[in-house]
């Protein structure tokens, strides 16, 4: 009697604690998935930027106003200075988020 009782409160909290590591699984896994994500979505602006950079079609990727494209275009990437900053920007930067959607000609500047 008393190692059936042993064994369905074993059972019981071996169950319980199952579950809670799931629960626990589930946000491990969108952080991961956000941070594969965000790698990918790197990698394609730094493709961009040493590609097409001097027109300014990396930071038409990673989202902003139509001045900032036209100001690459007409100053060929900030005379080359705005295209290689912002590739060192793109490659050193620890919070990637930061740099969508900044609406600043320089990628510096972000709200």
């Amino acid at each position: 009697m008393r190692f059936g009782l042993l064994v369905l409160l074993l059972t019981i909290s071996l169950g319980s604690q199952a579950q809670l590591c799931e629960e626990q699984v589930a946000p491990a896994q969108r952080v991961l998935g956000q941070l594969q994500k965000n790698k990918h979505e790197r990698l394609v602006a730094i493709g961009l930027n040493v590609s097409l950079g001097m027109l300014g079609v990396h930071r038409m990727y990673l989202g902003t106003g139509i001045n900032v494209p036209v100001t690459y275009a007409c100053t060929a990437g900030g005379f080359g200075v705005l295209w290689v900053t912002d590739l060192v920007i793109l490659v050193g930067t620890r919070h990637y988020d930061a740099l969508k959607n900044n609406p600043h000609v320089f990628l510096w500047n972000h709200d």
